[in-house]
């Protein structure tokens, strides 16, 4: 995994069905835009990676890549996991661990 500029898409873009993307949930996911020609993905071994965000000079995870395509010419969008969605839970298993 290197790191990349990826811009987030519009989750409606999900319902497409050129992008199959059947397992998307707009309360727990978000979208990453593939540049094909930059080869700007996730790919193949980056589940699990952060996707981080600049915010008040301190960097945020804010998701988890959760799958892509594997090949980098298919235009097809990274699908993320919202970590905002799950920090309830996520602050619960600190709490008692």
């Amino acid at each position: 995994m290197k790191k990349a500029l990826m811009p987030i898409q519009d989750p409606a873009i999900a319902k497409d069905p050129k992008y199959q993307i059947s397992d998307f949930d707009q309360n727990y996911d978000f979208l990453g835009e593939t540049i094909t020609g930059k080869r700007i993905s996730s790919a193949l071994g980056d589940s699990g990676g952060p996707v981080i965000q600049k915010i008040n000079n301190q960097w945020v995870t804010e998701g988890i890549v959760s799958h892509g395509v594997y090949d980098w010419t298919t235009p097809l969008p990274t699908v993320f996991t919202a970590v905002g969605a799950f920090s309830d839970w996520i602050q619960n298993i600190i709490k008692n661990n």
